[in-house]
């Protein structure tokens, strides 16, 4: 019998999709870039904030727990 919501395996990986990976990549594009450490860094801590906020809308949007 299915359920309606997701497991728990989904829940987590689209958590680590929308907050870490963005957050990584920006870091690591800009330090090739030539942008020093801290400011890299700090932009993608910057961008996993903005995935931490966008995180419930999408797991909403795909059938998560309300």
């Amino acid at each position: 019998m299915a359920s309606s919501t997701p497991s728990l395996g989904l829940v987590l990986a689209l958590a680590f999709l929308i907050t870490l990976v963005p957050g990584i990549l920006v870091a690591v594009l800009l330090r090739l870039v030539g942008v020093p450490i801290g400011p890299a860094l700090l932009l993608g801590l910057l961008a996993v904030f903005v995935g931490m906020g966008c995180y419930p809308r999408v797991l909403r949007r795909w059938g998560g727990p309300r």
